[in-house]
Parts: structure tokens; sequence; C-alpha cells
């Protein structure tokens, strides 16, 4: 425990992949693609991560191929992704399958993929490690290099194992005879789904393996967390969500839920901004394993 310890390895046939641990966590970060935060876990422990070993989740070429010139899909690989709200077809969907600059400085490491080609979207990751915890700061970096002026927000997502359960908490601001609660439905939700609890002070939803139907929720998550509990352990990772002085995307969420058969993903997202052309906006996670497996009375 310390160190930071840094390595290559291939991994699965996710290709060359960048390994960090301090002999608390080990994760595995892709840079051949991506990049994708792939692994994360507990030295010991099973990976909170999402694999898509066989690629059955992606966007087949057709229209992104018109769009972006070339022949690739776009995967979802699994992990921990960099995304652009509000989501839309083509430009949410960018398929960032070429290789990743890595930088390594001490306990950071700078992950930089290619300029977005038709978007002018840069995204960076920087990734800065505890070397006494087994905690790690994301920072997201989103730049415009295009001549046009977009209207972005900055979209965090984790994708998650199966059959484990997140935790977000309810806004408790007091806000008088006004309301305080923002609660966001996709039209495929089911709001009697049993997956789905939502309580006074938090919303849970759980992974099920054997689900029929997809469900996403959207909150505005003040407080500025999303837990997962699975393998024993629980994730955590924690954000800066102002809803008073800023807006944000799909009508005032901050944070988002959506399962499917095969993951959880758990998702911060930023406030919505103007980027001008050459400026930047960022957003930060900080990541947290704990050995806690029920963190809250639900």
């Amino acid at each position: 425990m310390g160190k930071i310890i840094y390595g290559k390895t291939e991994y699965k046939n996710f290709g060359e992949c960048l390994t960090v641990t301090n002999g608390l966590f080990e994760m595995y970060i892709t840079t051949d693609i991506g990049p994708r935060i792939i692994k994360f876990n507990p030295v010991g422990k099973e990976n909170i991560m999402f694999e898509d070993i066989d690629r059955v989740l992606n966007k087949p070429e057709g229209s992104l191929s018109e769009v972006y010139g070339e022949k690739d899909y776009w995967n979802i690989y699994g992990g921990h992704r960099f995304w652009i709200s509000p989501e839309s077809w083509p430009v949410t969907y960018y398929p960032d399958n070429d290789k990743v600059d890595v930088d390594i400085k001490d306990n950071v490491v700078t992950l930089s993929p290619p300029v977005q080609r038709v978007t002018g979207f840069k995204e960076t990751m920087r990734l800065t490690f505890s070397e006494v915890s087994a905690t790690v700061s994301v920072e997201h970096i989103l730049e415009n290099t295009s001549d046009e002026e977009k209207e972005c927000a900055i979209w965090a997502i984790t994708v998650l194992s199966q059959n484990g359960k997140c935790i977000v908490p309810q806004s408790s601001r007091k806000t008088g005879l006004l309301s305080n609660r923002t609660l966001m439905l996709w039209p495929y939700t089911d709001v009697k789904d049993n997956r789905l609890d939502i309580g006074n002070k938090y919303i849970t939803l759980c992974q099920d393996p054997e689900a029929k139907c997809n469900l996403k929720f959207g909150i505005n998550n003040e407080d500025g967390y999303i837990w997962y509990v699975n393998h024993g352990y629980t994730f955590r990772k924690y954000f800066i969500s102002d809803h008073i002085n800023n807006k944000y995307p799909d009508n005032g969420c901050s944070c988002e839920v959506y399962t499917n058969r095969f993951f959880l993903e758990a998702e911060s997202l930023s406030a919505l901004v103007n980027l001008a052309p050459g400026a930047k906006t960022e957003h930060t996670e900080v990541w947290e394993l704990t050995d806690t497996v029920e963190p809250v009375n639900i």
C-alpha cells in the first residue's frame, strides 16, 4: 500500500491496457480503444465494471459511416466512458475505436483520444490516484475545437456489472411551497417495475439479468453521489451538482440511471453550457471503494 504502480497488459479482447494499483485497488484502462476504465475493484475481488466480451452491444455502421467516413461500429465495450449530452444520433455515438495517448506523471494519468472527426469535440480524461486509499479522481475535460458554438454537457457514464443495487439520494432541500425534486422517466420505463423503488429519501434500482425490458430515470441529485453495491463491496462516486445556479440536460437531471438485462449504468452530468470555439468545460467525479455492503438504511 502506498506507491502507485503502473504496468501494461493485454486484457481479454480489449487490446493493450494500462494497469494501475496501490495495493488496495486495481484498475485497467483501455489504450488501443476508447478509452474505457474497463476494470476497477478492490484487490482480490470481482470487477465492478461490466465487460462486453461478446460485443453484443453496439450501434452498426449505417449512418455512422456516412457521417464519420469509417466502417467501425460504435461499441459500448463496458466500463466507464466519456459521453456528451444531450443524447443525439449520430453525434453521441462517435465510434471511439482509435488508440489513446497516455501521459503519466507521478500519480496522475492523462488519457487523450484523437479529436472527433466532424463534431470537433476533444475529450480528455485525467485520473488522479490516492496512494493511501481506494480513491480516484476522474476529471472529464471537453474542448470544442470546431468553429461553431455548441450547447452541451459532459456525461460521465459508468457501466456496472450484473446483480448489483444502485442507490441515489432524493433532494432534501427546503423549498417551502415550491417543488424540490425532479423525476424524469424515459418512454420505456414502467414505474411499477419491481427493480425500481422510489422512496422519500432514496431511489434504488436493481440490475436483473432476467429482466425483459429496459428502464431509465433521471433526477436532480443535489447531494451529488451514486452508490452501487455488488460483489461484497460498494462503489461510490461523488460529483458537484448545483441546480440552483445551473441548467441541466434532460429537463433538469444531474444524475441518470439506466438498466437492461446486461448491466446497469450510473451516470452523472455536468451543467449545460454554450461552449465557444476553443473553449473547454470540465466535470469531475471522485470514486471510492468501500467494504460497506449496505451503506444506507433504505
